[in-house]
Order: structure tokens, then sequence, then C-alpha cells
């Protein structure tokens, strides 16, 4: 048994980027220039956090711009303080 730095079990690593490759452990499992198309399909039933509900672009689409806007700015706000709240977070378990 392998444990990391803070004593957890440790059970293999997997490392990659979308942009290149995914492996886990020794094994490759996906490689960007291997990728073969494939056919999506919508579900009936989508977790609230899809984007099609996102408030932004449900305005776009009713034509409504400036909505849209404002809800596009409204969102990153939202996303710039999370990360600034897990930045905060991450120099204080230091």
């Amino acid at each position: 048994m392998i444990k990391d730095s803070e004593g957890l079990e440790v059970f293999g690593e997997c490392k990659g980027s979308w942009l290149e490759e995914m492996k886990i452990g020794k094994e490759t499992f996906w490689k960007i220039d291997q990728f073969r198309n494939f056919k999506l399909e919508q579900v009936n039933n989508p977790l609230p956090s899809d984007c099609r509900f996102r408030i932004d672009l449900i305005a776009l689409l009713n034509g409504d711009l400036r909505v849209g806007q404002e809800n596009k700015d409204t969102l990153e706000n939202i996303q710039r303080d999370d990360r600034k709240l897990r930045k905060e977070a991450a120099q204080k378990k230091e």
C-alpha cells in the first residue's frame, strides 16, 4: 500500500489533458491523434448543470441580447469570486 503526503491511500495515478492524451498508470487510454468521430445523443433528463439551462444562453436564444449580456456578466463575476475564494483557501492551507 502506498500513501501520499496526507496519508491517503494511492491506488494509481491518472494524468493527461483533453488536448493530448489520458494515462492511468503507465497505460494510455486516449490520444487526441487517435480520436474517432462519434454522434452526440441528447438525453431526455439532463442534469441541472447542463449548459442548455444557462440563463445567459436562454436570453440569447430568445433574442434578448441585453439581458443575455447582463446574465453572462453575472455568471462571470460568480466564477471570479469562486476562484478568489479557492485561491484564498489554498493559501490558508499552506
